[in-house]
């Protein structure tokens, strides 16, 4: 009796689907809850005459349904693939309120398919085993083949749940470079309305300019005077500024 498993990744949810096969000496016996029929290529293949699923023995079946469910999740890691892709250029070049809980939902699904995965390269290396009844020694060498494909898919899915850890990385860093840039604005901000504020207070107070406390308010020019002291700080401030390359 063989547990293998199917996954499928819709809307960045991987749901798993279970496949199980029973074998004995002379008979096969798969079952499997899907809206399709993913055998179809094998049964294909059983009426094709002389093909090798009618000349050798049930063992070789076996392997062929086995090797169809192993190489049945290359596309779904390619799925994956692109939606990962998609949430890289969404991280780094338009970032929204929902692009962590995507990145997330990639990653939980991604830990789903590697213990999903796991399960599935122990249990073909259990079928590989001398001591499993009705598998021939030949038919082990196409079972190597198998055991190798699950290898790499568990590669895979391992390299993809270390990108989803960097985007996350790159989500945290985009979000604090945007805070910064609003800190530096707002900053720039002040630094331009400072000394405004500065001047506007002084000539707010309330003093007798009579007695000669703030002359400067009998000047007959001295309203204009205000506003181009206002200009030239406002521009040598920028001019500062840009020299230092602050902005």
């Amino acid at each position: 009796f063989i547990v293998l498993n199917d996954p499928v990744y819709e809307g960045g949810v991987l749901t798993p689907r279970q496949v199980s096969i029973f074998f004995g000496d002379n008979y096969v016996i798969s079952f499997h809850d899907h809206k399709v029929d993913i055998f179809k290529p094998v049964r294909d293949r059983v009426q094709t005459a002389g093909s090798r699923l009618r000349t050798f023995g049930i063992d070789y079946l076996v392997y062929a349904l086995v090797d169809l469910v192993v190489d049945r999740k290359f596309p779904t890691i390619e799925a994956l693939s692109s939606h990962l892709e998609n949430l890289e250029d969404e991280a780094l070049e338009h970032p929204t309120g929902d692009t962590l809980y995507h990145i997330h939902q990639a990653r939980r699904a991604l830990v789903t398919f590697h213990r999903l995965q796991w399960a599935e390269r122990e249990t073909v290396l259990s079928v590989m085993r001398p001591e499993t009844p009705f598998i021939m020694p030949e038919t082990r060498t196409y079972l190597r083949d198998c055991f190798d494909h699950t290898v790499a898919v568990l590669d895979l899915v391992e390299s993809y749940r270390e990108m989803t850890n960097g985007l996350m990385e790159v989500y945290l860093m985009q979000s604090s470079n945007r805070m910064s840039e609003v800190m530096k604005t707002m900053a720039i901000i002040t630094v331009f309305f400072m000394p405004l504020s500065f001047l506007a207070g002084i000539y707010g107070m309330n003093f007798e300019r009579d007695v000669g406390n703030m002359p400067e308010l009998g000047w007959k020019y001295g309203y204009a005077f205000f506003w181009v002291t206002v200009v030239v700080i406002v521009v040598g401030l920028f001019w500062w500024l840009k020299r230092k390359r602050w902005i």
